[in-house]
């Protein structure tokens, strides 16, 4: 019997990589607002414009920036004012938290930083202050546009907006990878390893053996298929660190690899970053349209560039296997390839790594609905709750900017 891993982005996490998207976008805003206090002039890029308002002193600017974890941090700061449209006229404050007349509550100079949005797509992204997958959001707003030529020319501006946030995601990631080295190398006898250990362990027990009794397989492991959605090759590195104990401590296995099916920022290819759901009937009106601006960050198209893609269809085809899932949120933005392994008849078992409690479980189990046309063949397949089947995570540390 052969073993699927799907490895997503919880797991980078739980090494301590503040790999998330929201990571990246908070990281993106106090990167530009220290280049504000630094040059002592305004920052434009094609996403956001920020302007100073007035002058207290670096140290006080640096502190506030330095307050700014979360983007719900960013939304609440009273001396931060937002935009919700591009070039729209900042909003007068609510509050008088300086104790000013009226006159100048009504001045820009009021708050430290004014940020306007340059780009609709970054303003959907932030909408409300409410995190969303980067993504999705993309394909929602592309779905919605008209498709005349007043259409097309927003569609052309939204893509060359996609592409921007794409590669500031990348230069991220690859900066997070790069100061991350520690953390990645710290994983001998760690809790990690131990996880992975137990995801390619002899799977044996009373819980088991009617999956695969079901299908008169044997209980154990033979080639494993690590299937990494992450941009980063701390899973591969990790691996390969373990050298000889891999195969001797994972109970037989005989050979595993890893299939990186987004791309890696280590590497020369471009990252695959779009929408995989098209099974949507908003996605089959789109290709109907025969306008390919629509489907050039779709990712599908992307998995043709290279050979990975087939060699998964290659290993899911080579007879029976299981599915584990570590830190993936089975998103409908990869939903055509989860469909792909997880519907498959060679799939019998399918195991749910979770955050400590039933209720991270139950939103997985969820998202896992999502990908079967055939709710009963999921009862089937899944593994009940294990409160043991736990990632734990790994205490993010905030990075000051110095």
């Amino acid at each position: 019997m052969n073993r699927v891993i799907l490895v997503g982005n919880g797991y980078d996490l739980s090494c301590g990589l503040p790999a998330s998207y929201e990571n990246f976008i908070i990281d993106y805003f106090k990167s530009a607002l220290t280049l504000v206090v630094s040059e002592k002039k305004d920052y434009s890029d094609e996403l956001i414009r920020i302007q100073k308002g007035y002058w207290v002193g670096p140290v006080e600017d640096i502190e506030l920036i330095n307050s700014l974890n979360t983007i719900e941090d960013l939304s609440k700061r009273k001396d931060i004012s937002f935009n919700p449209k591009p070039h729209e006229t900042p909003k007068e404050p609510d509050t008088d938290f300086l104790g000013l007349p009226k006159q100048y509550q009504e001045r820009p100079t009021y708050y430290k930083f004014h940020i306007t949005y340059n780009s609709n797509l970054f303003r959907e992204l932030l909408k409300d202050y409410k995190w969303t997958d980067i993504e999705s959001s993309y394909f929602k707003l592309i779905k919605n546009l008209r498709q005349d030529a007043s259409g097309q020319k927003q569609l052309k501006q939204m893509n060359k907006e996609f592409t921007c946030v794409k590669k500031k995601l990348r230069d991220y990631i690859k900066k997070v990878e790069e100061e991350s080295n520690d953390k990645i190398k710290d994983f001998n006898g760690s809790e990690k390893g131990n996880l992975l250990s137990r995801c390619t362990q002899l799977t044996t027990g009373e819980v088991y053996e009617p999956f695969y009794s079901r299908h008169d397989m044997a209980v154990g492991v033979d080639k494993v298929l690590f299937i990494n959605f992450n941009y980063t090759s701390v899973l591969k590195e990790q691996l390969e660190m373990t050298g000889r104990w891999v195969a001797e401590s994972y109970g037989g296995l005989n050979e595993y690899r890893v299939e990186n099916i987004h791309g890696c920022v280590k590497e020369k290819d471009e990252i695959v970053f779009g929408y995989g759901d098209e099974n949507q009937q908003e996605y089959q009106i789109l290709e109907n349209s025969e306008i390919n601006e629509y489907l050039v960050n779709i990712k599908s198209f992307y998995y043709a560039l290279n050979n990975k893609y087939r060699k998964i269809l290659n290993f899911i085809s080579d007879g029976k296997y299981d599915v584990f899932c570590i830190g993936h949120s089975l998103g409908v933005s990869d939903r055509i390839l989860l469909k792909t392994i997880l519907e498959n008849e060679n799939c019998s078992l399918i195991r749910l790594f979770h955050r400590g409690n039933k209720n991270s479980f139950f939103k997985s189990v969820i998202s896992l609905s999502r990908h079967f046309n055939d709710k009963s063949e999921l009862r089937k397949k899944l593994l009940a709750y294990n409160e043991d089947d736990v990632i734990k995570s790994y205490p993010v540390e905030d990075k000051n900017i110095d």
